[in-house]
């Protein structure tokens, strides 16, 4: 078993949280553009939030190698089948962010 202060969880920790945080930061971004009455954000802050994404995205990927001589356990299968959505879906995750129209969460529908 994996201990929690071990280099695996750590480098786990590093992408998921780095991720987190830049989804967030997009959305303030999203949220000022709309205050604004921008449309859209700018062109080279949208390649700056999709070239952070791609990087952490890519250090997830790169946290969970496929294990030599055995099964992925079902810590490491969740980790990686994460990492791998992100990357998968990764337009339908930053739709709010080339779309404005978007919402970054769906509250508003549920109200």
């Amino acid at each position: 078993m994996t201990s929690p202060t071990s280099p695996v969880v750590a480098t786990q920790a590093a992408w998921a949280v780095g991720l987190a945080a830049l989804l967030v930061e997009i959305n303030v971004a999203c949220d000022e553009a709309r205050r604004r009455g921008w449309r859209q954000l700018d062109l080279s802050t949208k390649r700056q939030f999709t070239k952070g994404y791609k990087e952490l995205v890519g250090m997830g990927l790169a946290a969970n190698p496929e294990p030599k001589h055995r099964k992925r356990n079902p810590v490491e299968r969740r980790s990686y089948n994460l990492a791998v959505a992100f990357d998968t879906h990764r337009a339908s995750i930053l739709r709010y962010m080339n779309d404005l129209q978007v919402g970054w969460t769906n509250n508003q529908a549920e109200t």
